[in-house]
């Protein structure tokens, strides 16, 4: 069950952006697991400044020059639900398509339904590889290389040796094969 908790400008965005992601996973994998969108503007709604004082700081600095993110651990109204954050400012800044921002919030999706094995070397790296399989594996394969390709042309872009592993990974088609990808 996916919940959208963003500013009503960007509500439409994500909901139209996760029913065409809806539409190439073919069944809704998206009805097992509660899940939370929100945008980054709308942070501070999500983590009161009384509960978790320095969640929005976190996400802040995270997000500054990204994408998205994925919090596994969030409660909600008691229910422990996974957070996808989105950065639509900066997806608005580096003209994002509606492709390449389903490609986004599919990868971070993939965070979620792929659960790679915590014992092997390069975990980190790992994560961002399954989340990309999950994206490569609905079709939203080009739109992810695209949205990557902007953000390595963003001056501000981090990490950059990650992400050029990531689309050497994508064009190479790895098959990821030391987790536990679930079955689209």
């Amino acid at each position: 069950m996916i919940e959208i908790c963003s500013s009503q400008n960007t509500t439409d965005l994500l909901t139209n952006s996760i029913n065409r992601i809806g539409e190439n996973i073919g069944n809704d994998l998206t009805e097992e697991i509660p899940i939370v969108i929100s945008d980054l503007n709308n942070i501070k709604v999500l983590f009161p400044s009384n509960a978790i004082p320095n969640e929005f700081q976190f996400y802040t600095q995270i997000l500054r020059n990204g994408f998205g993110i994925t919090q596994p651990k969030y409660f909600r109204g008691g229910v422990q639900k996974h957070l996808i954050v989105v950065n639509t400012e900066f997806i608005e800044k580096l003209k994002l398509s509606e492709s390449e921002l389903d490609a986004v919030i599919a990868h971070e999706l993939g965070h979620i339904f792929n659960k790679p094995n915590r014992d092997i070397p390069n975990f980190i790296d790992e994560q961002e590889f399954y989340a990309d399989y999950f994206a490569s594996s609905i079709g939203l394969k080009e739109s992810l290389l695209s949205s990557i390709t902007k953000y390595l042309e963003d001056e501000n872009a981090q990490n950059t040796e990650l992400f050029d592993l990531r689309i050497r990974h994508l064009n190479e088609e790895n098959i990821f094969d030391n987790g536990n990808i679930r079955n689209l």
